[in-house]
């Protein structure tokens, strides 16, 4: 991995989604210094704007907080077992 190369997260993904820190602050109605800090990982995303930001994005709940919401899981086609999924 070369310095260019970063990692996207779930948080950075929705913020592209609606076209960048200050379109999800105006969005949600917060400061966008706070959506910063989320970006920078500064602080957690606040759990009452998870879902909002999962309905304007479509990043998953599971993917923006899984300590809250835990891992995304889905029936495996073979057992008919639940199993968590990972998200890309």
């Amino acid at each position: 991995m070369n310095a260019t190369t970063q990692t996207v997260t779930p948080i950075q993904k929705a913020i592209d989604a609606v076209g960048g820190q200050g379109a999800l602050a105006r969005l949600l109605k917060v400061h966008p210094a706070l959506v910063s800090q989320w970006r920078t990982g500064r602080r957690p995303v606040a759990a009452h704007h998870i879902l909002s930001i999962e309905a304007m994005t479509q990043v998953s709940r599971h993917e923006l907080r899984p300590d809250i919401f835990g891992m995304q899981s889905e029936p495996d086609p073979e057992t008919g077992r639940i199993v968590p999924v990972e998200v890309a």
